[in-house]
């Protein structure tokens, strides 16, 4: 067989243990969100957990992570825009394909109980194409002023949160300015370098280290959100590095424990629940949970450095197939999914703000032209983006406060609070020209909420060209517990 055709064609029982290693790291990152927060308290995050749990004891059953997936979707369906975190929309995207991708081979095969093979080959392509486009729009969106402006940089904030938990870390300008261009090369060259079969191993720990600096943040969880995120982008390594990874790993003398353990297999497995379903229930309170935080914050200290070394070596030994290959290999209609994410997280770019967005600690400004953007400092002049600036009101205390402040909003949120009091009198400015409208009921413009008004109707700005970092207050209150 040709190198072509080995690029083309990947064995059985590659994918089978490749599928087996996604489905076990995909469950864990399900987990950590649990970890976190709630696991039992809430019926949606008990589904979840529950799922997740299952998934992880048989992962090469894809039903299994199917469930889990379904589960996580009836949470993010439950939960409203104003409560959506990233995590939850990116791992929202990810699990729509697991759940079609999994649809679509159990009815071709006309049997729930879906080739382990077959689930990954339909599964990865929008997975994947999720994965390396959330990054690589999070890496351009930080492609403004204030982001690479020390003194404002959410990069360098959460930098100096770490600066102040570990003292051996350096708080200098040099310091700062590292954690900005890094996040920026990790998050635009990352996936670049993904997309590459000779270049993946760089990729591999370029993004190794940033996702492990991320979820090794001592005050912040966000291994809850780094450890989907790197799942999802390290499909593109493909089934071959994967599996020998995890064949070079059992065959390590780590083979000798579960040997050694075996006559204790069900009573270890007994033990092990128990103590899960305690740290799930009792963990739930706001004295204990900590114990579960920091007991998922270890297995991601000890294990993503394990499991990027493992993958570096396999790469290095087994280079796998290209990404046109990969993203060719499942079901076409379910490439319409990454489709839809890169049209949802291009919209800011078009002046429209959306809730959830991998625009996240990037300080970007998407209101009034793209004041802070360095590539795209002009958008559409499009009805929906219009600049409002409130004048007066007499009769709406909303918008007599904002305009005492003088804020700025988009004519999208201007209309959604417009109809939703119909009574209200408003002076306004629109890019500069004046406009007074008596009643906004008697106005057709504002006769009913604009479509999809709770996912992009956002709070005004305020007039500042210069976009601080909303994780400051943690810094200093971090700082402030020290003194």
């Amino acid at each position: 067989m040709t190198a072509s055709e080995t690029d083309r064609t990947e064995h059985a029982d590659d994918a089978s243990v490749a599928w087996r290693v996604f489905a076990v790291l995909w469950a864990i990152s399900l987990l950590y969100d649990g970890a976190v927060r709630t696991m039992t308290h809430d019926p949606h995050q008990l589904l979840v957990t529950i799922a997740a749990v299952a998934a992880l004891l048989k992962p090469g059953a894809p039903w299994r992570l199917a469930l889990a997936a379904a589960a996580q979707l009836l949470l993010v369906a439950d939960t409203p825009p104003k409560r959506m975190m990233i995590h939850w929309y990116f791992n929202g995207a990810v699990n729509v394909a697991i759940l079609l991708g999994w649809l679509s081979c159990a009815v071709r095969a006309r049997s729930p109980r879906v080739d382990p093979a077959a689930a990954l080959r339909a599964v990865r392509p929008a997975a994947m194409l999720v994965g390396l486009s959330a990054l690589t729009f999070a890496g351009f969106s930080k492609i403004n002023r204030s982001f690479l402006d020390p003194e404002l940089s959410c990069g360098a904030v959460l930098y100096l949160i770490q600066a102040e938990s570990w003292s051996f870390l350096p708080d200098t300008e040099w310091a700062k300015r590292s954690a900005i261009w890094g996040t920026l090369l990790a998050e635009i060259g990352g996936p670049l370098l993904l997309c590459f079969r000779r270049t993946r191993p760089l990729a591999l720990i370029l993004l190794g280290g940033f996702f492990f600096t991320i979820g090794a943040n001592p005050v912040n969880h966000l291994y809850e959100f780094a450890g989907p995120v790197l799942t999802a982008c390290l499909l593109a390594l493909g089934a071959r590095p994967t599996a020998a990874a995890w064949r070079a790993v059992a065959s390590s003398p780590v083979r000798w424990i579960p040997e050694l353990l075996r006559p204790l297999r069900v009573p270890l497995l007994l033990a092990a629940l128990a103590g899960f379903a305690w740290l799930a229930i009792e963990g739930d309170s706001k004295g204990t949970r900590p114990l579960r935080q920091d007991l998922a914050r270890w297995t991601w200290l000890l294990g993503e450095p394990a499991l990027i070394a493992s993958l570096l070596w396999a790469t290095l030994r087994t280079p796998g197939a290209s990404l046109r290959t990969l993203a060719a290999s499942g079901p076409r209609w379910l490439l319409l999914l990454p489709l839809i994410f890169v049209l949802h997280e291009a919209t800011p770019y078009a002046g429209m703000r959306h809730r959830i967005s991998f625009t996240m600690a990037g300080n970007l400004r998407t209101l009034d032209g793209y004041g802070n953007h360095l590539l795209i400092r002009q958008v559409p002049d499009l009805y929906w983006n219009r600049r409002v600036e409130i004048v007066g009101s007499d009769n709406d205390d909303w918008l007599k406060k904002h305009a005492r402040r003088r804020s700025i909003m988009t004519f999208f949120s201007f209309a959604d609070h417009m109809a939703r009091n119909p009574d209200s009198e408003a002076r306004i400015l629109i890019r500069g020209a004046p406009e007074s409208i008596p009643r906004a009921g008697d106005d057709p413009r504002f006769a009913r909420r604009p479509p999809l008004a709770e996912w992009f109707r956002f709070r005004p700005d305020g007039r500042g060209s210069r976009l601080d970092c909303s994780h400051r207050r943690k810094l200093d209150k971090l700082r402030k517990t020290k003194r």
